[in-house]
């Protein structure tokens, strides 16, 4: 099977997360890209989804690889023992979470995976309870993953900065988007700035990432900070409940189509 799974945020979603499953068993797929605010959690909500998840894959064959998002515990993330490029929790062998810098080759395709984001309502959140710290893009993670230099794809939560995310009236967040303070707005933008740096030094053919909630395709002209022009084309993808949230990936030739 030549055809990859990649899937947008779920929020610990488990009769969406299941029927998405069945949906890519149905297409043959026995990996699935996962880009990030998938949950991963301490409580039982998440340690319910995760073993649904997990037996879900396990079921029809197949295994996800995550991307990490900003709603995920970075604790738990560091406890897991590592295996090769992932982390891995001993009783949900099927999910895999990415190392930031990740990278790997699948079918004809080079890959790499920066996860992670700076959230937008962090100052409504309580850490280590909601909100982690390390859902922060560092300047390592940003160095990791440019060293490698060119990737066919790139696998991201956040949207590099420079490139569209969503209409400026029209989100799913609604009216929220009105009480966020310029403080929140400024430290969210901070990590579209990191990708954005790791971007530049990998110049993807295509960029997958999730987070805004949003389902588009986009070209977009891009100069690196030494004044090189590139474009790039990147692909939101829909959360849970929402169209546009799964996809298939060719691997043999990087052609794309939502399925959902």
């Amino acid at each position: 099977m030549t055809k990859r799974g990649i899937a947008g945020d779920w929020h610990g979603n488990v009769e969406w997360a299941v029927d998405m499953l069945a949906l890519f068993a149905d297409r043959g797929v026995e990996r699935i890209y996962h880009l990030g605010d998938f949950g991963l959690w301490h409580d039982d909500e998440g340690m319910n989804f995760m073993a649904a998840v997990n037996k879900a894959c396990g079921d029809a064959g197949m295994v996800i690889d995550v991307t990490l998002g900003n709603h995920e515990n970075m604790v738990m993330f560091d406890a897991m023992p590592r295996k090769d490029i992932f982390r891995i929790m001993d009783q949900f062998p099927n999910i895999r979470y990415f190392e930031r810098g990740a990278r790997w080759t699948d079918g004809e395709l080079s890959f790499v995976s920066l996860g992670g984001a700076n959230s937008i309502d962090r100052f409504t959140r309580h850490a280590n309870i909601n909100w982690w710290e390390g859902e922060q893009i560092g300047y390592g993670d940003v160095m990791r993953t440019r060293e490698g230099g060119f990737a066919n794809v790139m696998l991201t939560h956040d949207c590099p900065a420079g490139v569209a995310i969503v209409n400026d009236d029209d989100d799913s967040h609604g009216e929220e988007r009105l009480s966020w303070s310029k403080e929140a707005k400024e430290y969210a933008q901070h990590s579209r700035v990191a990708v954005r740096a790791a971007v530049d030094g990998v110049k993807p053919d295509v960029l997958f990432h999730g987070h805004f909630h949003w389902s588009a395709t986009l070209t977009t002209d891009l100069t690196d900070s030494e004044g090189n022009p590139y474009t790039l084309k990147s692909v939101s993808m829909g959360k849970d409940e929402q169209a546009g949230n799964i996809g298939l990936l060719d691997v043999t030739n990087g052609s794309f189509e939502l399925i959902n």
